[in-house]
């Protein structure tokens, strides 16, 4: 198996509200230190994993923004960037790009949110996500619970419904089971309510080492930024 063969599609359609205004950026284009952007950190900590050939980012507004952005990105060839043009959700917006680029029912695809970090993700935690995954269940990246977080789902693990853990945002998928959540109704429930709430749901996890750095609020963003002034 080719390891270096993989999507990793990036969701950053949200407008940042948890930001409270005090950027002028979307949170994935940030400025963390000087130029570069959390979404470049991002970018670079999948890549070290060697897992990843293309990277997709959706986004729903501010595009010159992000144009600008990939045109000062090492290897920008390997990233492509689609506006669906209107906010939907993050069903929606894979639905949107599906739409002019089919998802492959038996490609596996990677999903992460555009304001997470996983600085401890790993080859090896791919591929364990690899071998697990099957036509019709996910599979759920998940670490360690932090006391200092309360807005983290905890999510139960399948196999243990007493023992929690927190949802880092990423996943993966086969195109099939994208395809099958697409055509259930109009409405598109939340990527989480297909992963984790649907009734008879069904879902593996890889457990994977912490921190879970993610920039949500200004409190957070600060923090992060306070690691490259040390």
């Amino acid at each position: 198996m080719n390891m270096n063969q993989f999507t990793l599609i990036i969701l950053a359609g949200g407008i940042g509200s948890r930001l409270k205004g005090t950027e002028p950026y979307p949170k994935p284009l940030v400025k963390i230190q000087g130029k570069r952007s959390f979404l470049s950190y991002l970018i670079e900590s999948y890549s070290a994993t060697s897992c990843f050939s293309k990277y997709i980012i959706l986004i729903s507004d501010r595009e010159s923004d992000y144009i600008n952005w990939h045109k000062n990105q090492k290897n920008n060839s390997s990233i492509r960037i689609f506006n669906e043009g209107i906010r939907t959700g993050r069903t929606g917006a894979i639905k949107s790009y599906s739409k002019q680029y089919p998802l492959l029912d038996k490609t596996l695809y990677f999903i992460a949110n555009g304001d997470t970090l996983l600085p401890n993700i790993s080859s090896s935690d791919i591929y364990k996500a690899i071998i697990g995954s099957s036509d019709s269940i996910p599979v759920a990246f998940v670490s360690e619970p932090d006391p200092l977080r309360d807005d983290y789902m905890g999510l139960p693990s399948p196999d243990n419904v007493n023992s929690h853990n927190l949802n880092t945002g990423l996943f993966c998928a086969t195109g099939s089971w994208f395809n099958s959540i697409m055509s259930v109704d109009s409405r598109y429930e939340d990527i989480d309510y297909y992963l984790f709430k649907r009734t008879n749901h069904s879902f593996l996890t890889i457990p994977i080492k912490p921190p879970i750095i993610d920039i949500g609020t200004p409190e957070r963003l600060f923090e992060f930024r306070k690691t490259f002034n040390q």
